[in-house]
């Protein structure tokens, strides 16, 4: 987790040289993602981003209508995830989990929960014990979205 967290306080340091445009640079995968959950769910989904990082996707999904929170590991993340959405004038629930904690950690399911980051379990262990926490995070006929790193 280390890593992680040095790398997430890298990228806040850095913060005047992406603020202005990570919009740009998450929209057409967060529109998709949006396409879908209207689609499948309606306008109104509550979407879970599962490994928030700095909150960029979770923003944008707060922008585009749904009802959002964001999850991950990293308590730096969150952190500053917080500070994100605060920064933007948006109260969005922002909380620490892995994501085999997930089902533990929330107070009702999702209809969509989106993850940009499976592919960084470190083991099939962890990969399954993943799976299973975002099973157990959404509700039945929700929908998942994996992608990778973006």
């Amino acid at each position: 987790m280390d890593s992680w967290d040095t790398l997430y306080k890298w990228e806040w340091f850095r913060r005047p040289q992406w603020i202005s445009h990570f919009r740009e640079r998450k929209a057409s995968l967060n529109e998709s993602v949006a396409s879908l959950a209207r689609r499948r769910i309606g306008s109104d989904a509550r979407v879970l981003d599962c490994s928030c990082g700095l909150g960029f996707h979770t923003v944008l999904f707060h922008e585009a209508g749904f009802q959002v929170s964001g999850s991950d590991r990293s308590s730096v993340a969150v952190s500053q995830a917080r500070q994100l959405a605060s920064s933007e004038g948006f109260a969005i629930r922002f909380f620490e989990s892995s994501w085999a904690d997930l089902a533990d950690r929330i107070s009702e399911p999702f209809d969509v929960v989106f993850c940009d980051a499976l592919s960084g379990s470190p083991n099939r262990q962890e990969f399954e014990g993943a799976l299973r926490g975002v099973r157990g995070a959404i509700r039945p006929g929700g929908c998942v979205e994996f992608r990778g790193a973006s």
